[in-house]
């Protein structure tokens, strides 16, 4: 670059072991100090540039798994929600099973199979429609960052499952069981 009739660097690349390149680049901030009054140059190396990707990476993870934690949270307060409406309106309903001789125990556990229904249902559509969103996700994700590696979630898939037919099978027995104290009239 020519500015003012004067020649100037714009861009230096060096190509250095690993192990050389901190020290390289405190010999070129010496470099700059000592022939420049201003220092307006700027050194960053490869390790630079790759621990500030690493730590970018490492703060998109945990946003992501922030709001994933708060969906999943706002989920299931929406399906204790939809049960205890559900238990609720269907009261006059269990009062009825009773008198003709459906114990709690056996209500309890209606409710229970319902609620692993719904988690079938969920689990179902998880693994089908969830995995071809996550299949267009994977072939979309390299062309937009050419850097980015997509791996199947796997693990948390399943201990997502888990936790999902875990909270449908016993949040609602337990519903029952507070709202039954109160009579029916």
């Amino acid at each position: 670059d020519q500015r003012d009739g004067k020649s100037r660097i714009v861009n230096l690349r060096i190509n250095c072991d690993e192990k050389d390149e901190s020290r390289i680049k405190q010999e070129l901030s010496n470099i700059n100090k000592e022939y420049l009054e201003d220092g307006t140059y700027v050194f960053t190396a490869r390790t630079d540039a790759i621990s500030d990707f690493l730590q970018t990476m490492r703060t998109l993870q945990k946003t992501g798994s922030c709001i994933s934690f708060l969906l999943l949270l706002i989920g299931v307060l929406n399906f204790i929600n939809v049960m205890v409406t559900g238990i609720i309106s269907r009261k006059n309903e269990f009062a009825v099973l009773e008198s003709i001789g459906m114990t709690k125990g056996q209500i309890r556990k209606m409710i229970s199979f319902e609620g692993l229904f719904y988690a079938a249902t969920v689990g179902v559509l998880v693994l089908t429609l969830g995995n071809a969103i996550l299949m267009i996700i994977s072939q979309l994700v390299p062309s937009i960052a050419d850097y980015a590696k997509f791996t199947y979630p796997a693990v948390q898939l399943i201990l997502l499952l888990l936790l999902v037919f875990i909270i449908c099978v016993s949040i609602p027995p337990v519903i029952y069981r507070v709202i039954s104290k109160e009579t029916v009239t």
